[in-house]
């Protein structure tokens, strides 16, 4: 992953940051979310012409991983996961959480106490 950016927290009312990486539907469903809630979120994708939307549209507040963010979450196909979770992982310092449909395969695969597997409860924002 590139594009790490800093944790400033400029636009957050909460004081928060978090991280989406994986800036498709779900993933500019839950930043949509966060920001709702008072978060400053930061987003990567692979497609630099997502994430250029995802800040236009208002999904994230800015490109690139925030490395002291409080949460990653990723959004990325389900076998791209493992590899996308630990890069999420060497890229931050907080907690990394998934949205994918399937758990045991990633939770087999990156075996890391920071990382928490979820589920994909998103869509609405």
């Amino acid at each position: 992953m590139t594009g790490s950016t800093t944790g400033s927290t400029t636009g957050s009312t909460t004081g928060q940051v978090a991280n989406v990486s994986g800036l498709g539907l779900i993933g500019g469903s839950v930043g949509r979310a966060l920001r709702a809630r008072g978060w400053r979120v930061h987003g990567f994708d692979v497609d630099p012409v997502r994430i250029a939307r995802a800040v236009e549209v208002g999904a994230v507040d800015a490109s690139g991983l925030a490395r002291d963010a409080a949460i990653t979450f990723v959004a990325a196909p389900v076998l791209a996961l493992p590899a996308a979770v630990r890069e999420a992982l060497d890229a931050t310092t907080g907690l990394v959480t998934d949205v994918g449909s399937v758990k045991a395969s990633v939770a087999a695969a990156v075996p890391d106490p920071r990382f928490v597997p979820g589920h994909p409860r998103a869509g609405r924002e």
